[in-house]
C-alpha cells in the first residue's frame, strides 16, 4: 500500500474541509466508509463463489473513536448490498460518542 498523504496531512485536510468548506465530518465519515464498501464489494465480486458479494462474509472490528465509526459505515454499506457483515466493538458502547456514535446506531438502527 503507497500511503497518499501522512496522518498529519490527512487531519489537516479534513480540518479545512470542515472549517473552510463547511463539510460536516460526519459527511467525511461517511464518505470514506461508502468508498471502503465500494471497494470491498469490488474485490468480494472477484472472488469465486458465483461472483456475487452476497455469497461472502464480511468481520468488521471497530473501535470507540472515529476509526470505529469509519468501520461502522463500511458495515451499513455492505449490509445494505447483502453482504454478511458481522461487527465486532472492541470497547464499551457507551464509549462510542460524536460522529461515531451516529453511525454506529445508523448501523444497528438498519438492524446490524
Amino acid at each position: 500500500m503507497i500511503p497518499v498523504l501522512s496522518r498529519a496531512q490527512m487531519r489537516a485536510f479534513d480540518r479545512f474541509a470542515i472549517d473552510t468548506c463547511h463539510v460536516p465530518s460526519v459527511v467525511l465519515m461517511e464518505n470514506a466508509g461508502r468508498g471502503a464498501a465500494d471497494i470491498i464489494t469490488s474485490i468480494l465480486r472477484g472472488v469465486p463463489a458465483q461472483g456475487r458479494a452476497s455469497a461472502r462474509r464480511v468481520v468488521i472490528v471497530c473501535g470507540t473513536g472515529n476509526n470505529g465509526g469509519d468501520g461502522f459505515v463500511v458495515a451499513r454499506h455492505l449490509e445494505t448490498r447483502g453482504v454478511s457483515v458481522e461487527v465486532f466493538l472492541t470497547g464499551p458502547d457507551a464509549k462510542v460518542t460524536g460522529d461515531a456514535r451516529v453511525h454506529l446506531d445508523a448501523f444497528v438502527d438498519l438492524g446490524g
